[in-house]
């Protein structure tokens, strides 16, 4: 592996890593407002194990998906030897997943509570 490529994976790993914190702080917003909005009943007492654990698997199901943005810059870089990367596409990768999964987040309680 030589000195471009491993400035190109240093890059994108630093780009991913330093917008999942954004990533995760948008979903939860928005899954929460959308339990909020479509059942405020849903927060009780009674629910709030279910809530949780519900939360918690989407949670790592989001996370785990928005790796993939990282492993398929990744092998980009890597096929190409540093010579080919996604500095622009990065960003609208991040842009489409985060809306997707904010739309996703928030219309999902509205499914439930059919």
């Amino acid at each position: 592996m030589d000195t471009i490529e491993k400035e190109k994976l240093l890059e994108s790993h630093l780009f991913w890593y330093k917008n999942r914190f954004y990533f995760n702080i948008l979903i939860a917003i928005s899954g929460l407002l959308g339990l909020l909005v479509a059942n405020p009943l849903s927060l009780l007492i009674s629910n709030w194990i279910f809530v949780l654990i519900g939360i918690l698997l989407w949670a790592i199901v989001a996370n785990g998906l928005y790796s993939l943005g990282f492993v398929i810059e990744s092998f980009i870089i890597h096929k190409t030897k540093g010579l080919e990367n996604l500095p622009i596409s990065r960003v609208l990768l991040l842009f489409i997943g985060t809306i997707s999964y904010i739309i996703i987040s928030f219309l999902y309680p509205f499914l439930i509570f059919l």
